[in-house]
C-alpha cells in the first residue's frame, strides 16, 4: 500500500448504526438485551434502498457528524489486516481448523443460529476481532474476478462508481466474468459452516 489507512478494532454494532441514521436499525438480530453490542446486519451496499437507508449513506453521514472521513476497506485493505501481520487469522498463527475456529468466531459450528456481541471471541495478531464469522464485511471494492491490469497492482480497488446495486446488477448473477454491480464481501458468518481457509471466504454482494 502508498497510504497507511485505519480500520475498526470491532464490526459496526447496532447501537453504533442508530447513532448515526436517525435510529433505524435494519437488522434481523435485535431486540435481545445486548443487541446494541451485536454487529449490525441486513444492510445493502448503495445508498438508495427505502427501507434502511443504505449501508454508504449511513457511512457519510458518521463523517459529517464526526469530520473524520469514513469509508470501507477495500478487499486488499481487509485483507491484509484479517491476515494479523503472519498471514492467519489467528494470532498465534495457527491454521484454521475446527478446534481453533472455535476460538475467534462465530460460525455454524458455536453460533447457535445469531449473531453474537462484538468482541467475545479472540482477537488476531492486530488486536482485531470478528474478521471471520459472525456477520459478513463488506468491502467498497466492486466484484472482480481477478486484479489483471498493472493498474490494479498497487492500492487494488474497483471504484466505487463501477459498483451498483444487487437489484439492478441481477443480469450479471450467473456471469463467470467480473460483474461491477457486486461488492466483495468477506469472512463469512454464523451460519457458514467449517472452511480451513475461513478468511479467504469471498462472495459477491
Amino acid at each position: 500500500f502508498t497510504k497507511d489507512y485505519y480500520i475498526g478494532v470491532y464490526e459496526f454494532t447496532q447501537g453504533q448504526y442508530k447513532l448515526f441514521s436517525g435510529g433505524t436499525n435494519p437488522s434481523s438480530f435485535k431486540g435481545q438485551d445486548d443487541s446494541d453490542y451485536r454487529p449490525v446486519e441486513s444492510l445493502t451496499s448503495t445508498g438508495y434502498d427505502p427501507i434502511n437507508a443504505g449501508l454508504l449513506t449511513t457511512i457519510g453521514t458518521l463523517g459529517s457528524q464526526t469530520g473524520v472521513a469514513f469509508t470501507l476497506p477495500t478487499e486488499a485493505q481487509w485483507e491484509y489486516a484479517a491476515h494479523g501481520g503472519n498471514g492467519y487469522p489467528l494470532p498465534n498463527g495457527k491454521g484454521l481448523k475446527d478446534a481453533n475456529l472455535n476460538d475467534i468466531a462465530w460460525w455454524y459450528g458455536n453460533s447457535e443460529n445469531r449473531t453474537h456481541e462484538v468482541g467475545t471471541r479472540d482477537p488476531n495478531g492486530y488486536g482485531l476481532y470478528d474478521v471471520v464469522g459472525n456477520v459478513w464485511e463488506i468491502c467498497r471494492d466492486g466484484w472482480k474476478t481477478a486484479y489483471s491490469d498493472g493498474k490494479d497492482a498497487i492500492d487494488p480497488c474497483i471504484p466505487d462508481s463501477e459498483a451498483t446495486s444487487q437489484e439492478t446488477a441481477t443480469a450479471c448473477a450467473n456471469t463467470t466474468a467480473g460483474c461491477p454491480g457486486y461488492h466483495s464481501r468477506r469472512g463469512g458468518s454464523w451460519e457458514n459452516r467449517s472452511c480451513t481457509a475461513y478468511a479467504r471466504i469471498n462472495g459477491r454482494y
